[in-house]
């Protein structure tokens, strides 16, 4: 799905990768959720990143309304799964997953509501640390956090990460391309490419608010918030 989630008022969300999933049920019919994965090496960036999650999981929600639900039909609504990997990680927090998800609690009497009217919404924290030797398995769902953590390892080489995947009978050709979508997988390189790729977002930004908010230029530009100097070479940009 588009990775770009922008709705008026309340800006612009980027994905590193989106999709839905169609689950077959035994009725015949299917079961749609959708799936947001986010790739984060910052264990600090100034906030939370469960609070950053929660946001993700809401925005994928709301962003539902006229496709799967309206306020003529709620239930329409598609459960959401935000999946968090922070693979630089101090050693202690290393193999850990976290699920945080909604929840009944009876305050009073015993009254059940039915689970699926709200269990829409799951994060899923899963911390790893480049500091894990490659020759120790994880207690528990090793194989998922010793292919994934070798992969975003900047510590081990080429061929030390395709002995590790190969070994969970994955091709690391294969294994690296399903993943190089995810916008952190190579923090070096996102650093060098940051101003280009910045600005060829915002032309693009620029270019959906004009085209599907009418907004003027200078409009869009004020409420992206984009420095002078980038205004100029944006405009250059529309003027060719």
């Amino acid at each position: 799905m588009d990775k770009e989630a922008f709705i008026k008022d309340e800006g612009l969300m980027c994905y590193d990768i989106y999709f839905y999933i169609d689950l077959p049920q035994v009725d015949q019919s299917t079961k749609r959720v959708y799936i947001n994965i986010e790739i984060q090496n910052k264990t600090s960036p100034g906030y939370h990143l469960v609070t950053r999650g929660i946001a993700y999981s809401s925005r994928m929600i709301s962003s539902q309304w006229g496709r799967e639900y309206d306020d003529k039909n709620y239930d329409g609504m598609k459960k959401v799964y935000s999946f968090w990997i922070i693979p630089q990680v101090t050693k202690s927090k290393d193999g850990c997953i976290n699920q945080l998800k909604i929840a009944e609690n009876h305050l009073s009497g015993n009254y059940q509501e039915k689970r699926e009217s709200y269990d829409k919404e799951e994060q899923l924290m899963i911390y790893l640390s480049k500091e894990h030797s490659p020759n120790d398995k994880y207690e528990s769902y090793d194989e998922i956090l010793m292919p994934i953590g070798a992969l975003l390892n900047n510590t081990l080489n080429y061929q030390e990460k395709n002995e590790v995947i190969k070994e969970y009978g994955l091709e690391y050709e294969e294994f690296e391309e399903r993943m190089r979508d995810m916008c952190n997988l190579g923090e070096a390189l996102e650093l060098e490419a940051r101003q280009e790729v910045s600005k060829r977002k915002n032309i693009e930004y620029v270019r959906k608010m004009m085209t599907k908010l009418q907004m003027t230029f200078k409009e869009a530009i004020q409420f992206l918030e984009i420095p002078e100097d980038e205004e100029k070479e944006i405009e250059e940009y529309f003027k060719s």
